[in-house]
């Protein structure tokens, strides 16, 4: 093993720790990237053990990965990667690792969409292509960019909040259009609908076929399929439901697991205040 790979390694184990992830989810992630042919899963796990038993403690374990971030660009870039495999949504992935390297220091907004499109888009090459000038739509006049943005629906608003931190902001400033939110639990996957579009988070082996009959329009349809698939859509509900802003026709809540709506439960007091909505369902 190399020493540039063993770098990528340990960089990769700590941010798995860091995010409470187990050595076997740890190493599928290096195996998509590099294969199992770089290190067993033996040599793994111990190289595993040593990290955590270094940095057991969350904060040393924050520490020491925000030192690597900062210090090092291809660290930063690989923590990108890692959560793109992870199928993390951009916001949360920007917003956790903002949380550790902490604001002011991260590279620009830019650069990290470029990178994470890219991984994104199945480019994993790390090389060190400049990132790319701010989107030509953010240089438009503030007023212009509010009117477009208010002439979107709900979901729409949530996908220009992903092109800039601007546009962040401005999305965020906005009285949220009433809409619908609801979040299904099932055994293979997890679904948010916001308005008419469907996020599924899903197994690797999830089959959308099985579910036809409920996701009849494949158009408005987004599937991320992982093993941590629970946590992820558990993510996405809570990023969508601390809006400030989110106003509701329909809140509406369907698990088959008593434990999934006490996960439910468990965000709704995370967000610390009430939620603006008209109708409230529990299935």
């Amino acid at each position: 093993m190399t020493e540039n790979f063993e770098f990528f390694i340990k960089t990769c184990i700590l941010y798995d720790i860091y995010h409470w992830k187990s050595p076997e989810n740890s190493y599928k992630t290096i195996c998509k990237k590099y294969g199992p042919e770089l290190i067993s899963f033996t040599d793994f796990k111990a190289l595993f053990s040593k990290t955590l038993i270094d940095n057991c403690n969350e904060s040393t374990c924050k520490k020491n990965l925000a030192e690597i971030l900062n210090s090092s660009y291809s660290a930063l870039k690989l923590c990108i990667l890692n959560d793109v495999i992870c199928g993390k949504s951009i916001d949360i992935a920007h917003d956790k690792i903002l949380e550790i390297i902490g604001k002011g220091k991260m590279a620009p907004w830019t650069h990290f969409h470029y990178w994470f499109q890219r991984f994104s888009d199945g480019n994993w090459d790390f090389g060190e292509s400049p990132a790319p000038a701010s989107p030509e739509f953010a240089d438009l006049p503030i007023q212009i960019v509010k009117t477009i943005i208010e002439n979107c629906d709900y979901s729409n608003q949530w996908t220009l909040r992903t092109v800039s931190r601007d546009l962040k902001i401005h999305v965020d400033l906005l009285k949220s259009p009433i809409g619908e939110l609801k979040f299904r639990c099932n055994f293979d996957h997890f679904s948010l609908k916001i308005d008419k579009k469907y996020r599924i988070f899903g197994r690797e082996n999830f089959k959308i076929q099985k579910y036809l009959y409920i996701y009849k329009d494949l158009e408005n349809l987004e599937i991320s399929k992982t093993e941590n698939f629970e946590e992820l859509a558990f993510l996405e509900l809570q990023e969508k439901l601390s809006n400030p802003k989110l106003k509701l026709e329909v809140l509406e809540f369907k698990a088959e697991q008593c434990q999934d709506f006490e996960k439910i439960d468990k965000i709704l007091e995370q967000i610390g205040r009430k939620l603006w909505v008209k109708s409230v369902k529990l299935r």
